[in-house]
């Protein structure tokens, strides 16, 4: 009998380790992984753009488009228009207020020669829309400032 029941004792033993064992597997203990670098799961926002639509003014047959877009946190604005008498720098200008009458200069663009111009701004789009209402004013020279040819206003995004 002591024979059985060291057989036993044992199979006992025996199961109870490999219960023991199973069990662990299941359990809720943590388990390590090996770390894998992957890049920032960070959502990138699309770059902001506005199109502003330049209509003429005082016959100037000088219609046209402004593009403003967030590059890197600056605002670049440019502009395309129907070509003026030639070689004559116009000034541009984002004014406060809305067309076709707009109010006090707030940013100074760089002059459109040939029809076209591209400006820097230090201001994120965000910073510009938040000053609305705005407008594009394009004006026929500088000793003729008051006159404008093209203007388009912002809009909200």
């Amino acid at each position: 009998m002591n024979k059985m029941f060291i057989v036993i004792a044992g199979v006992l033993v025996l199961g109870i380790l490999g219960f023991a064992i199973l069990g662990n597997k299941n359990s809720s203990a943590p388990t390590t992984s090996p770390t894998v670098n992957q890049p920032s799961a960070e959502p990138t926002q699309p770059p902001q753009e506005m199109t502003v639509v330049l209509t003429e003014q005082n016959n100037s047959k000088q219609n046209g488009v402004a593009t403003i877009l967030e590059v890197n946190g600056k605002v670049m604005v440019s502009i395309a228009v129907a070509s003026g008498a030639a070689d004559i720098s116009q000034p541009a200008h984002i004014h406060v207020g809305a067309c076709p009458a707009p109010g006090a200069v707030k940013y100074s663009l760089t002059n459109v020669v040939g029809g076209v111009s591209q400006t820097t701004l230090d201001m994120s789009m965000n910073t510009l829309t938040s000053q609305l209402p705005l407008a594009i004013n394009i004006h026929k020279s500088t000793p003729q400032i008051s006159t404008y040819v093209a203007c388009g206003d912002l809009k909200q995004l």
